[in-house]
């Protein structure tokens, strides 16, 4: 008697999912739950999309960015280097008529503390 019971309450169990799986297909058959259905895919692309846009732009901004700063760094790079040819040029013209060595040379770029003296007109010899 109790396994009867038992019995009857899974075949009940079981008619009631397979009704509710026929109303469901059924459901979706329907022209509103195929709206649904593509205007929650539609949603979704769209979410999606404004996000590969915002990442686009976020790339755009970072390689905008490294660029300036590569640039940055030539600009710097070409005015050290007509600071050195501007006083390698100095060097070659006064040289002759002091007693400095090419060691001030490597001094061009050091930054100066209070005090430091790279010239005095005593060493030279005019």
């Amino acid at each position: 008697m109790k396994v009867d019971q038992e019995e009857a309450a899974y075949q009940e169990e079981q008619r009631r999912l397979a009704v509710e799986r026929a109303y469901n297909l059924s459901y979706q058959d329907t022209d509103p739950a195929r709206e649904l259905k593509s205007a929650i895919i539609l949603s979704r692309t769209n979410k999606e999309r404004e996000e590969q846009i915002a990442r686009k732009k976020m790339w755009d901004q970072m390689a905008q960015k490294k660029e300036a700063f590569h640039l940055e760094q030539q600009r710097t790079a070409v005015r050290k280097m007509e600071v050195i040819r501007c006083f390698s040029v100095f060097l070659s013209l006064f040289l002759p008529f002091c007693s400095y060595s090419l060691h001030l040379f490597f001094y061009a770029f050091e930054p100066l503390n209070a005090g430091d003296v790279l010239f005095s007109y005593s060493n030279c010899r005019v």
